[in-house]
C-alpha cells in the first residue's frame, strides 16, 4: 500500500490532530510500537497518519461474560458524533441485552476531544459451526 503526499504528517500535525503538546506527540513517536517513518525531511521525519490513527486509537472492544464461557464482542470504530474525531474510548463495561429472538450490548463511548459522550448498539450474532 502506497502512502499518498496528503496522508503524510509531521510531529506537528500528530500533535495538533490529536491536541496534544509536540513534547507528549514526541514521545509517543519514540516508542518502538511507534509506526514507521515513511519519509525524512529537513524539517524533520514524516508518518503515514492514516497509520498513526490505527496506532493511537485502535478499535474499541467491549466485554460480554455469558454464563460459564467469555464472549467479546469487538465494537466497530465509529467518529464522535458531535466533532467527527476518531480518538474515542470505551466507558465502563457493556450491557449485555437479550430477548427471546436477539442479543446486544449497549455501550457508551466518550470522545477524547470535545468530551461528549454517546450511546452504541451491537448486535451479538451467533456464527454458523
Amino acid at each position: 500500500m502506497t502512502t499518498q503526499i496528503e496522508d503524510l504528517v509531521g510531529l506537528t500535525e500528530i500533535a495538533e490532530r490529536c491536541n496534544v503538546s509536540k513534547n507528549v506527540a514526541s514521545g509517543w513517536t519514540r516508542k518502538h510500537t511507534f509506526p514507521e517513518i515513511k519519509h525524512k525531511l529537513a524539517m524533520g521525519p514524516m508518518w503515514d497518519w492514516k497509520e498513526v490513527q490505527a496506532y493511537l486509537f485502535p478499535t474499541p472492544k467491549v466485554e460480554v461474560r455469558i454464563l460459564k464461557g467469555d464472549a467479546f464482542a469487538y465494537a466497530p470504530k465509529s467518529p464522535c458524533d458531535g466533532c467527527g474525531s476518531e480518538d474515542v474510548r470505551i466507558e465502563g463495561d457493556g450491557e449485555l441485552k437479550i430477548t427471546a429472538t436477539s442479543a446486544w450490548v449497549e455501550y457508551v463511548l466518550h470522545c477524547n476531544v470535545c468530551t461528549r459522550e454517546f450511546d452504541r448498539e451491537l448486535e451479538l450474532k451467533k456464527e454458523e459451526a
